[in-house]
């Protein structure tokens, strides 16, 4: 319908399915790297999630507080920060969701190669990064 300067207006679309989609990913994210790192943070020792000190041996890590702060900060961070420029609808959004999906993979390929040992939540969230580091470029690709 045109507005009063005899242009055609366009109307305001609701969030696209996309964009729905990665909202609801890193949002799941970031309440599980908050869950997750705050636990280890507040029991470095692994008690709360049932994690030996054992799973520490080939890495820098004498306790879990540095990564339950890297977790915490790092992965949750970059899951909030896409998940607030996604509900925002900033222009960069779509990149921030990819670059929090190349955070996640780098985290969990490296977590898997320090501990050295598999566990099927490591092929979970390594999915979820894949999935949002593609879904994440193909938005930004698409001009979305």
């Amino acid at each position: 319908m045109p507005n009063t300067n005899g242009e055609t207006a366009v109307a305001e679309v609701p969030m696209a399915g996309l964009r729905r989609l990665l909202l609801v990913l890193e949002v799941f994210l970031a309440l599980s790297a908050f869950s997750g790192g705050l636990t280890l943070i507040a029991s470095p020792g692994g008690e709360l999630l049932g994690m030996p000190l054992s799973l520490l041996e080939n890495t820098p890590f004498s306790s879990f507080l540095v990564p339950g702060i890297i977790l915490t900060l790092v992965v949750g961070g970059s899951a909030l920060v896409a998940g607030l420029a996604l509900w925002r609808k900033a222009r960069e959004a779509y990149l921030l969701c990819a670059a929090s999906g190349l955070i996640l993979v780098v985290w969990i390929t490296t977590q898997v190669l320090m501990i050295q040992t598999f566990h099927w939540l490591h092929a979970l969230y390594g999915g979820l990064g894949a999935l949002l580091l593609a879904l994440g470029l193909w938005g930004w690709r698409s001009g979305r």
